[in-house]
């Protein structure tokens, strides 16, 4: 695979089937490759919106929230006046992840 297909997008979707996936022996999932596949992604393109919101839901995944808080961030500051839905529909995914992170973080 060319891992510079879509500028990185490739990647963090594959990242994201090995993150949302059962792991063994139920299914192929493995945090551990995604993880290595997302860290590829961010090299690649580090400031694509799909590449970041991947990151934010490993990282948040992970237990690592202030790595999934600074990514989700980035998703909800990129450029506010693109009209592509997909656009919108991430700065959602990551608004509604920072909102629980944050509400959690208050409950402690």
């Amino acid at each position: 695979m060319d891992i510079r297909v879509a500028q990185g997008d490739a990647l963090a979707n594959l990242a994201q089937l090995y993150l949302e996936t059962p792991s063994w022996p139920l299914s192929f999932g493995d945090k551990h490759k995604a993880r290595q596949l997302l860290e590829e992604a961010l090299v690649i393109a580090p400031q694509n919106i799909s590449v970041l919101l991947v990151a934010g839901q490993l990282y948040l995944e992970l237990g690592q929230t202030d790595k999934a808080r600074r990514y989700l961030q980035m998703v909800v500051d990129t450029e506010p006046m693109n009209n592509a839905l997909t656009h919108h529909l991430k700065i959602t995914q990551a608004s509604t992840m920072l909102t629980k992170i944050n509400n959690k973080l208050l409950e402690q």
